[in-house]
């Protein structure tokens, strides 16, 4: 792992506790560069809990290399079957809130995320 990613991460869990968020998922590829220290890493999601570990989401072929490039948790999904969309569903609704608090790190994510996300949890709340 990358000396300065879990520094980095407990800084965002940090704010995400002050802010009274349960969670926030980055999917823009700057956070992803920022956060998990990879620039090469296409339709992935890191999902960071305000309080346990980061999970990182990509495609399956891609997970090994992620895992090892990051040192973070990593979990592949078998395109098209899954996407990172469903599988930061999955993770949001197995924290087991029912109204989870989720922070964004930027101002749009996609209608698609927004659904599964939406579907898997219909009481989540987009906080600040």
């Amino acid at each position: 792992m990358k000396e300065y990613i879990p520094g980095r991460i407990a800084a965002l869990q940090a704010e995400l506790k002050k802010l009274e968020l349960d969670a926030a998922l980055i999917y823009d590829r700057e956070n992803l560069i920022y956060f998990a220290g990879v620039t090469d890493l296409e339709g992935g999601v890191l999902c960071v809990p305000a309080e346990g570990e980061a999970e990182l989401f990509c495609i399956w072929l891609e997970a090994g290399h992620m895992h090892e490039a990051t040192g973070l948790k990593t979990t592949g999904f078998y395109f098209p079957a899954e996407n990172q969309s469903v599988r930061a569903a999955r993770w949001l609704a197995g924290l087991g809130r029912k109204a989870p608090r989720v922070g964004f790190t930027r101002y749009f994510i996609s209608l698609k995320d927004y659904q599964c996300l939406r579907e898997a949890c219909p009481d989540m709340v987009v906080g600040d």
